[in-house]
């Protein structure tokens, strides 16, 4: 193997390791499997298209800080996983994170619709809610939309009366 090789397989492996990689404080709330599932299952309720997807923006790390400071809250997510990775074998033999979209919908279709007090729609409920704040609260989200942040930069026109008056 030439060194050119060598580099370039470092350099692709670099390339996702951040999508894998929970600080310190965060190491022992998931295992590397369930963090892999957890990534897979934010991916699949918010996609990349013209605006980046929740792995993206590092949103499982986020997640996880914010499970730590509640309650039982990393337990769900702990528990959730293993349901959708279960779920997975069960209907497709293999983990959530290796399924197509179409079957990773299926499963989180089963998640929502189950017994509000259920576990996986616990984990359904609450996952989408957090991350769906915490998406849109990040300005790397508003790409796609055509929206400016008003404050700290401002409107550009703001002496300007508004178009739509």
């Amino acid at each position: 193997m030439k060194r050119r090789d060598i580099i370039k397989s470092g350099v692709g492996l670099g390339l996702f390791l951040p999508y894998f990689y929970l600080p310190a404080a965060l190491a022992n709330l998931l295992s590397f499997q369930q963090t892999r599932t957890l990534v897979a299952f934010i991916d699949a309720l918010i996609p990349a298209d013209t605006t980046p997807s929740a792995s993206q923006l590092k949103l499982h790390q986020t997640l996880l800080l914010h499970a730590k400071e509640i309650k039982n809250y990393p337990e769900l997510i702990q528990l959730g996983c293993q349901w959708l990775d279960n779920q997975a074998d069960l209907i497709n033999q293999q983990p959530f994170l290796r399924l197509n979209v179409q079957q990773q919908n299926l499963i989180i279709k089963k998640a929502a619709n189950s017994d509000e007090l259920s576990i996986p729609a616990q984990f359904f409920t609450h996952i989408r809610q957090d991350l769906f704040r915490f998406y849109y609260a990040n300005p790397a989200s508003w790409s796609g939309l055509d929206i400016s942040p008003p404050q700290p930069t401002g409107y550009l026109s703001y002496f300007r009366p508004l178009l739509n008056e």
